[in-house]
């Protein structure tokens, strides 16, 4: 029995024990067991962020080679075809991995031709084997793909792809994405709604689609960026004359007068017998003794009116006038006392060259140039250049508007087969990247292209695309013909090269420095004082100079070219220099931060009176990325004025002062200062002045108060809400741009794409009975709206006591990219009827966005 006791005693400490024990060894295992959860958890989500991570870089990769092989494809298609892609509209299919439905390409041209190569791989309703494997909806296939082998739930759709050109070598793709991963368990996940990644692509290396287009394909060029120089300054030699050294300028190769005495026998002989387009080209060079012209024959050499006359005549030997261009009365250029330039010996005794005109020398058929330039004291040789020895491999930024000319095309206006920049692709790159350089220019050769069998246009500037238009060009000095073409430019790509032709002198005093700011063009660059670019330091502060308006009617087109400086609120710049002619006009640019009213503060020194004042004019540049959209003129600033506008934040404002001094002795200085009254109760409903004076105040989703006029939260149903206009899409329901600001529905301007070009279209509501109310009317709604900046396209929200007339209460020109909630004081319509209308205003400039969304309408009565 006390065995069986102590047993039973031993049994019980036993239980006890191993009790705490099978507790202790259940918590730890428990702990363990979510520790461990919780690991794993922390590592799927990891890599579920890496995987995110590695698509958004391999997306931005993806898009510079499909971007790289489409643009390659698109010039082989042009070259092969000879049809350009200025009409080419995109086709959406079921390959391009996007709901066609939704998706819309808003331009044509060549941008819709390299998007749906980038997107679909087709072209012309054809898959293109160039695209396969490199196409997006082959790499969203992909992704896919390996986001299932790694249990990833992805889905990646395409809400846009915009292709702009960024500089004139490179375009961007943009594409907007939403992106959505989830892991198959749900312990993670990502979501991005609107995930932007943007890709450069390269066009250099690349053929120029623009010389095929206009050779039938015979003529290949490749884009190189390089920069063309003519450099014809090689001194050979100079007159020692004081007197009479030389008259006139000629541009020719060299014919020595003793190898014509050798094989002629004498000038007259040689005049007489050779053919005059041979004779014509070259320049006679003395150097032996010169017996002066003793057989009258030999005077049809040396009259300019003869066509068998020489273009101009050296003479080596110090010899005054009397004794040579007297003695052969002489009427083509000429120059004497030079010393001799020339490789052949043997060197005269006496005839050596002073320093400093003997950088060079000469040999037979060798290009020279005879420069005489009385003004500047200058009688030079200078050594020439050979027009097929012109580097015409060169493509470089096209300028030619800052000099009165029209930029060269842009890469996708070559594809599209125009000669100039495009409004379109040149407002595209304003909008995205704040330049419109984009546009392209190269040279032509005419040797290249006779020898493939092409035409030449013999008289046409050299210019590319000004030659394929058939633009006459002059001569260039200094560059002799080559066979029977010479080089030739227009007067604009003279400037820009910065040489002279037979039209234009565009170099003046070779060496000479310009006395600034004295009213006189001392160098006879035919540039005044403020276009001088020997004097652009004299004009610092003065904004962006051009030459515009010779007929003083308040008007210049050419504000954005380039873009000017910008003054920046609550500072002042200084011009030393202004108020030298009429047609001198000063831009600068103005981006306020917010809506406000913007005072422009002149003080100018000049002593003109009346009309001869300076005027300030403003454009919104923003409007439709030019200066011609109605310009508000203020007249005649001098000495002080301010002038007050209304202006609408993050819009970009042109800003010009239209000098109208009558000549040089008007001249002063000047300051011109910006301020910004940001919120000031004149402007607070933007720019245009209403009948109904507004305030608005942007919240975030703050809820109004209550209802007792008229509550919309757009869930059942149209009702009494009617919509029309041009191109009119309005609609009510589930969006594709995000999701309704509450519920599930909201009115667009289109639930399931961009909004349309040309189009006023607008969205009314019902008539609102406030006839018994007299206290406070406030209206609350949100919205939401993203509209293409720069373009013209604007949104407005409305009010109208009859549903004729309105009153604006707001208007957007770019984007309000999140639901934000509004409210206006409508108390003047209390006693009456209201009616609100939201209104979306489009152009034919540019692409679409999103649009105008609208959710939570609601007017309260107290």
């Amino acid at each position: 029995m006390k065995k069986e006791k102590r047993g039973l005693f031993f049994t019980i400490a036993v239980v006890l024990l191993v009790i705490p024990l099978i507790l202790f060894v259940s918590y730890y295992a428990t702990v363990s067991k979510t520790k461990t959860d919780d690991t794993i958890s922390k590592i799927r989500c990891d890599e579920l962020h890496y995987f995110v991570e590695d698509v958004r870089g391999d997306l931005e990769r993806a898009l510079v080679i499909f971007g790289r092989r489409a643009t390659i494809y698109a010039i082989d298609d042009v070259v092969l075809s000879g049809d350009d892609l200025q009409d080419y509209s995109f086709k959406c299919t079921p390959s391009c991995h996007v709901n066609c439905d939704r998706f819309r390409m808003g331009v044509n041209g060549s941008e819709a031709a390299l998007t749906e190569l980038i997107m679909c791989g087709t072209l012309h309703d054809q898959n293109i084997s160039y695209m396969v494997n490199h196409t997006l909806s082959q790499w969203l296939d992909r992704i896919e793909s390996q986001g299932r082998d790694m249990h990833f739930v992805v889905n990646i759709s395409l809400n846009t792809l915009h292709l702009i050109p960024r500089d004139p070598w490179t375009f961007m793709a943009i594409a907007n994405t939403s992106f959505n991963v989830y892991d198959e368990a749900g312990t993670c996940y990502y979501v991005g709604d609107s995930v932007l990644v943007a890709s450069p692509t390269s066009i250099i290396g690349l053929e120029d689609p623009l010389f095929p287009l206009n050779t039938n394909s015979f003529v290949i060029k490749y884009i190189n960026n390089c920069t063309t120089f003519i450099d014809n300054e090689m001194i050979a030699g100079c007159s020692i004359m004081t007197e009479s050294p030389g008259v006139g300028q000629a541009t020719g190769d060299v014919v020595f007068h003793s190898t014509i005495k050798a094989d002629y026998g004498s000038l007259a002989d040689y005049c007489i017998n050779e053919d005059p387009d041979v004779i014509s080209g070259l320049i006679l060079v003395l150097d032996q003794g010169f017996g002066g012209c003793n057989q009258y024959e030999e005077h049809v050499c040396f009259n300019s009116s003869h066509p068998n006359s020489f273009a101009g005549i050296i003479n080596y030997q110090k010899n005054a006038p009397e004794s040579f261009a007297k003695k052969c009365n002489l009427t083509i250029p000429w120059i004497t006392a030079t010393g001799d330039m020339d490789t052949e010996p043997p060197q005269v005794p006496g005839w050596d060259r002073p320093a400093g005109c003997d950088e060079g020398e000469f040999s037979e058929g060798a290009c020279i140039q005879i420069l005489n330039n009385d003004d500047c004291d200058i009688h030079q040789v200078l050594i020439g250049i050979a027009s097929n020895s012109i580097n015409t491999t060169c493509y470089q930024v096209s300028n030619a508007s800052a000099f009165g000319g029209f930029d060269g095309p842009s890469f996708f206006d070559r594809l599209d087969g125009r000669y100039n920049l495009s409004d379109k692709y040149a407002t595209q790159s304003m909008h995205f990247f704040n330049t419109s350089d984009i546009g392209l220019e190269t040279l032509v050769d005419p040797f290249y292209l006779d020898y493939h069998g092409i035409t030449v246009t013999e008289n046409a500037t050299w210019v590319d695309y000004l030659y394929w238009k058939g633009v006459e060009g002059c001569a260039v000095k200094g560059v002799c013909p080559s066979d029977e073409f010479v080089m030739r430019l227009d007067d604009a790509h003279a400037e820009v090269l910065d040489v002279d032709t037979v039209c234009v002198n565009v170099t003046g005093c070779p060496g000479s420095t310009e006395v600034c700011v004295d009213g006189a063009d001392d160098d006879l660059d035919g540039q005044p004082d403020w276009l001088d670019y020997d004097c652009l330091i004299y004009f610092t502060g003065c904004g962006e100079i051009h030459d515009c308006d010779y007929d003083d009617l308040d008007f210049c087109t050419t504000c954005d070219s380039p873009l000017p400086p910008g003054l920046t609120d609550g500072n002042q710049v200084t011009c030393d220099y202004y108020g030298y002619n009429t047609s001198e006009w000063h831009f600068y640019q103005f981006t306020p931060s917010s809506d406000g009213l913007l005072d422009l503060t002149f003080t100018g020194t000049s002593n003109v009176t009346g009309d001869d004042r300076t005027d300030i004019i403003i454009y919104n540049y923003s409007l439709d990325g030019m200066c011609t959209s109605s310009p508000e003129v203020r007249l005649n600033m001098e000495p002080v004025n301010l002038e007050s506008y209304c202006v609408i934040g993050g819009e970009t404002y042109i800003i010009a002062l239209d000098v109208d001094a009558p000549r040089f002795g008007y001249n002063g200085s000047y300051t011109f200062r910006a301020d910004l009254d940001a919120g000031n109760p004149a402007c607070i409903s933007g720019p245009t002045t209403t009948s109904t004076t507004t305030t608005s105040s942007t919240t975030s989703t703050t809820s109004p108060p209550s209802v007792c006029g008229f509550f919309d939260d757009m869930e059942s149903g149209e009702g009494l809400w009617t919509h029309g206009g041009p191109q009119d899409e309005w609609e009510l329901g589930d969006p594709w741009w995000g999701n309704a600001y509450s519920g599930s529905s909201c009115w667009a301007t289109d639930l399931s794409h961009d909004y349309n070009k040309n189009a006023n279209e607008w969205l009314e509501s019902p008539e609102i009975d406030l006839s018994g109310v007299a206290g406070p009317v406030t209206l609350y709604f949100m919205d939401k709206y993203w509209v293409v900046l720069g373009a013209g396209d604007e949104v407005y929200v409305e009010a109208s006591s009859d549903g004729n007339s309105w009153d604006e209460l707001m208007s957007g020109s770019w984007r309000e990219d999140v639901w934000t909630q509004h409210s206006y004081d409508l108390s003047s319509y209390a006693g009456g009827s209201l009616w609100v209308r939201f209104r979306l205003d489009s152009n034919n400039d540019i692409f679409t966005q999103y649009g105008f969304y609208v959710d939570d309408f609601n007017v309260t009565c107290s």
